[in-house]
């Protein structure tokens, strides 16, 4: 399941991957995002967390970053951290994990594809491989 977000000044897409308990971006996307921003926002923290992806493969983490995430009108904006990976290579920008859906009470509706946040429904995209 995929959901389509505002990530500070540019859209991006997430995957929901439960099985994770840190929120992860592509390098790509940081790249995009201090492009669409001023310089001296969203500096990487370095950190020397070890993660896997979703494929097994050990991520190359450059740091980790706090960001403002929307997902859409009337809703509040969260301050995520996430851990930007080199090697990030799924089709999405990147993913958010567990931990930060359950601190910001949103819950997955697996049957009707939809993410719930603040009362409001999201629809969340299956990529076509699943």
């Amino acid at each position: 399941m995929a959901l389509e977000t505002k990530l500070g000044p540019v859209r991006a897409s997430f995957a929901v991957d439960t099985g994770a308990s840190v929120n992860v971006l592509s390098e790509k996307a940081y790249k995009a995002l201090k492009r669409a921003s001023c310089d001296s926002q969203y500096c990487l923290i370095p950190n020397a967390l070890n993660l896997k992806g979703v494929t097994s493969d050990l991520l190359d983490i450059l740091g980790i970053v706090r960001l403002p995430v929307n997902l859409g009108k009337d809703t509040s904006t969260m301050h995520l951290d996430f851990n930007v990976a080199s090697n990030f290579g799924l089709p999405f920008d990147g993913f958010l994990g567990l931990t930060s859906m359950r601190s910001n009470r949103m819950v997955i509706i697996p049957d009707s594809n939809v993410i719930k946040y603040q009362r409001k429904s999201f629809p969340a995209r299956v990529p076509p491989e699943a």
